[in-house]
């Protein structure tokens, strides 16, 4: 302590060393300036882009390629393009893998035009450079109005150069899809959850939110899933599947084929994790006749479950789903397409309308390109496509000509077997 009236003493200390900034060198400090000013920057430009980001990613889609199958149940209308869009639920086959039967209707007549130049190659010699020429190019689609009973499909190719790679059941569109191995080293082990086989190297795609993976299975699916393809269209079955794909993601595996006619992949079957199943067997009959449809298909939908012993048990429950094909641009309303449930308490449905699609498009959507060809975009979303213009939902539906073909065919189980029939009761 110190003596009375003297000032208090403060014991010497070490001056403290300086700081890591200031012990570095003078000509560090400009690139560490530097190095904070480009991170604030980068942060600033994160926060302004955001919100951007956050937008849906279909919001920038040229909707002219969109599914009907993404109608929103009921009517709705489009803010920008003012398209209505229908969308009715005729009712669901329940089980472990429950199936619901829609009709998605997208009213709005929509086109496209793109014009530019494009390089045209011209025969060359032997040993003489290529040659070739700039030439005016312009193109013009047409998209008519359309509805679609749809449970899913997938275009071929890479979405047909324009469209998405896949359509789900639910109206999902996936696109952008990208080879796995070049995100990730790993491999992809969910197939086995499903008792499919590994894709071959590299043929694995994902999409950019990683939440569905695809590859494309041209022998098949493999293992217990191909068998039960087999079983549905046996060697000689006049109407199978040429290529296969398949699509999964953490809840459900769906196998594609490729089947001549349709123009697109259609489901063929379903399945979960459990070893419940949902088959879809596709059968067709050509016609031809005068005044009689060109083709008439019958899609039948059957459900399956896991039995505790192993193996699978019909549900009993599924849909039929029949529809007819018939020359563009009709004007008479025609039965179109019928819906009818197997053990399930719900209504057939009958849809009428003007059969096809309209060849081209209304007056008040006029030609952004006058000059150059129109191409109408016909629509293949693997089941019926329709302009209906009445569809009835009753429990009593005649119409038992629809078990009849148009050219005397007749559709069994398991085969369709060409007969001599009279075809007075197909509409």
């Amino acid at each position: 302590m110190p003596a009375a009236g003297q000032p208090p003493q403060f014991a010497s200390r070490p001056r403290p060393l300086p700081g890591a900034l200031a012990r570095l060198p003078a000509a560090a400090a400009p690139l560490l300036s530097a190095l904070l000013s480009a991170l604030l920057s980068a942060l600033l430009l994160l926060c302004c882009v955001a919100p951007l980001s956050a937008q849906p990613a279909t919001a920038a889609r040229n909707r002219l390629f969109r599914a009907a199958a993404a109608a929103p149940e009921g009517l709705s209308v489009s803010d920008r393009l003012q398209a209505p869009a229908v969308g009715i639920t005729m009712g669901t086959v329940p089980g472990p893998i429950p199936v619901t039967v829609r009709l998605a209707l997208d009213g709005g007549a929509k086109a496209w035009a793109w014009e530019g130049w494009r390089w045209v190659g011209l025969a060359a010699g032997d040993g003489a450079p290529p040659s070739g020429r700039w030439a005016m190019d312009s193109r013009e689609l047409h998209r008519p109005v359309h509805a679609a009973i749809s449970f899913g499909h997938s275009a071929p190719g890479q979405g047909g150069g324009y469209g998405p790679y896949a359509v789900l059941e639910d109206g999902t569109e996936l696109e952008g899809l990208v080879p796995m191995s070049a995100v990730t080293d790993e491999e992809l082990r969910l197939p086995a959850a499903f008792g499919l086989d590994a894709p071959p190297p590299g043929a694995a795609m994902v999409t950019p939110d990683a939440a569905h993976a695809a590859w494309e299975a041209p022998g098949g699916p493999g293992g217990a899933w191909r068998a039960a393809m087999d079983a549905m269209y046996p060697p000689g079955c006049q109407f199978a599947p040429a290529a296969c794909r398949v699509v999964l993601d953490r809840r459900r595996a769906r196998v594609f084929a490729l089947f001549p006619g349709l123009g697109a992949y259609v489901p063929v079957m379903w399945g979960d994790r459990h070893g419940n199943r949902v088959t879809f067997r596709w059968e067709r009959a050509p016609g031809g006749l005068p005044g009689k449809p060109l083709e008439l298909y019958r899609l039948t939908v059957a459900t399956w479950r896991t039995k505790d012993g192993g193996g699978l048990a019909d549900n009993g429950r599924g849909v039929e789903v029949r529809w007819a094909v018939h020359p563009d641009g009709g004007q008479a309303p025609l039965d179109l397409a019928r819906v009818d449930f197997v053990g399930v308490n719900a209504p057939s449905a009958l849809v009428r309308g003007l059969p096809g699609v309209a060849p081209l498009p209304p007056a008040a959507l006029g030609r952004a390109l006058p000059g150059a060809p129109l191409e109408t975009l016909r629509p293949a979303p693997g089941g019926p496509v329709l302009r209906p213009t009445e569809v009835t939902l009753s429990g009593a539906l005649a119409g038992a000509g629809w078990n009849r073909l148009c050219n005397g065919a007749r559709l069994q189980r398991g085969r369709i077997a060409d007969r001599p029939r009279r075809a007075d009761n197909v509409h």
